[in-house]
């Protein structure tokens, strides 16, 4: 399967304050934020080694006959949905040509709906359009 973000070298293991930040400089006063594509694209890529490291160990457990601490089972139902999301995204992007901002709205807009169950809002429907006119007793327009 064609990954618009293939895999590549696994981080190293550590704290969470080992990820490399977003920034290109080394201080906030001459760094450059990196763009919307770009932290698109640098999560994506955290998100599916979150993913294949959390099945990894999942696997790994089931194979030497452990069980699953609750630990174990949220960081890899955790990593599953996070993965979904993201390559939801990332459908977006590649399937219809959206920007990566565009993309993560109409994701998050859909999410919102599916999640919460509340009907989503068209603004066509939320015009307020004239009445017709009154047709005459007798036919005449």
């Amino acid at each position: 399967m064609d990954h618009r973000y293939p895999p590549g070298p696994l981080p190293p293991p550590g704290q969470p304050d080992s990820i490399t930040p977003a920034w290109d400089g080394t201080t906030p006063q001459d760094a450059t934020r990196l763009s919307c594509d770009e932290l698109t694209a640098e999560k994506m890529t955290a998100v599916r080694h979150a993913f294949y490291t959390a099945a990894a160990k999942a696997i790994f457990a089931l194979q030497n006959g452990q069980r699953f601490t609750g630990e174990q089972l949220f960081v890899t139902a955790h990593a599953q949905a996070s993965r979904a999301w993201w390559d939801r995204v990332s459908e977006e992007i590649t399937g219809k040509k959206l920007s990566s901002d565009h993309a993560l709205r109409r994701v998050r807009s859909w999410a919102r709906h599916y999640l919460t169950g509340e009907p989503p809002t068209h603004p066509a429907r939320n015009v307020v359009r004239p009445r017709p006119r009154a047709r005459r007793a007798d036919g005449r327009p």
